[in-house]
């Protein structure tokens, strides 16, 4: 019986299958992480951009991370939606 593969095998296997560079793949414990962990990302690499824009329709998890970085300083825009949910 072959033991797991580790998590740096599993990151590289990954950035193979989607074409990027493994320092570039990220593993999170939940999707709340996952997407707090994208807008961090695009924040800390555009430092002179601080406006978000996002919808009610989102996730919670979103929205709240929206209104804490508001609170640090971003300008946070909430889209309408109709009632087709599109924005």
């Amino acid at each position: 019986m072959n033991p797991p593969p580790s998590k740096e095998t599993a990151r590289e296997q990954v950035a193979e299958l989607i074409g990027a560079h493994a320092k570039d793949v990220i593993f999170t414990s939940c999707l709340t992480e996952s997407n707090n962990t994208g807008i961090a990302a695009v924040l800390k690499a555009n430092p002179g951009k601080r406006r978000i824009a996002t919808s009610g329709v989102e996730h919670s998890g979103v929205l709240n991370h929206c209104m804490a970085l508001e609170k640090e300083g971003c300008r946070v825009l909430c889209l309408d939606t109709c009632v087709t949910k599109l924005v």
